[in-house]
């Protein structure tokens, strides 16, 4: 199974502090069967600097890897990638095919939650996917939504998202899970991912989303949602 949005790696944004922290959730991972975790650290166009981010987020992944083989612990493969933040005239960036989920063209972009309904946002995803042919993948997208008038409004940033992803939290919720069958009905293509920013307040809960999901959903529904991780990452 794959953890499609973690914030799993040490000391690079408001996810795990310590390498003792991030070792506990990738341990937790690694018990709830998850065999892959792509790491997405937040990444604003508008304060970080590409070239210290990717220097920091490649070597914290070198150190997760050491640390967990110098311990003896067994860990899921670590996907490099970030969660980018959706800001006006990203699509410029030279570094934004950098930021992809590993060696594909897929990209996990977050909304601007101060102003996600506004026009300009489905106009810079359209820019995205018209100027650097990436495939967006919409970060937690249930998270937005509150009322029919905001579900209609994030319908026009379907229409230029190529994929969905929803955090495993969301299906234990019964107000997440009605927008989320919405997402279905309107063909979406849904993966998972935990959103994970600690091992206690935000842990991983892959395994507990996932069984809801067969419980209240199906399990032909779980299963598309896991093939969907597959064929993006070409596993």
């Amino acid at each position: 199974m794959i953890d499609f949005h973690t914030h799993i790696l040490p000391g690079l944004d408001d996810g795990a502090k310590t390498m003792e922290i991030s070792m506990e959730m990738l341990s937790m991972e690694q018990l709830q069967g998850i065999e892959y975790v792509v790491c997405t650290p937040h990444f604003s166009a508008a304060k970080d600097l590409s070239e210290y981010f990717f220097k920091h987020r490649d070597d914290a992944i070198r150190s997760v890897i050491q640390t967990a083989s110098e311990k003896g612990l067994e860990i899921p493969h670590l996907i490099p990638a970030a969660e980018v933040r959706l800001t006006r005239g990203l699509y410029k960036c030279e570094y934004l095919k950098s930021m992809t989920i590993g060696d594909t063209n897929y990209i996990l972009i977050e909304l601007p939650y101060d102003e996600w309904t506004n026009k300009w946002v489905p106009e810079e995803l359209y820019a995205i996917k018209a100027q650097t042919n990436l495939k967006i993948v919409l970060a937690h997208a249930e998270r937005y939504i509150s009322n029919k008038k905001e579900f209609e409004i994030m319908e026009h940033n379907f229409r230029h998202t190529s994929v969905v992803q929803i955090n495993a939290e969301s299906f234990l919720l019964r107000e997440g899970r009605k927008w989320i069958k919405k997402f279905i009905k309107k063909g979406c293509a849904i993966v998972v991912g935990s959103d994970c920013h600690s091992s206690d307040h935000r842990k991983p809960c892959m395994n507990e989303g996932l069984m809801m999901i067969e419980k209240k959903l199906g399990k032909e529904c779980k299963e598309a949602f896991i093939e969907n991780a597959k064929v993006i990452l070409d596993l």
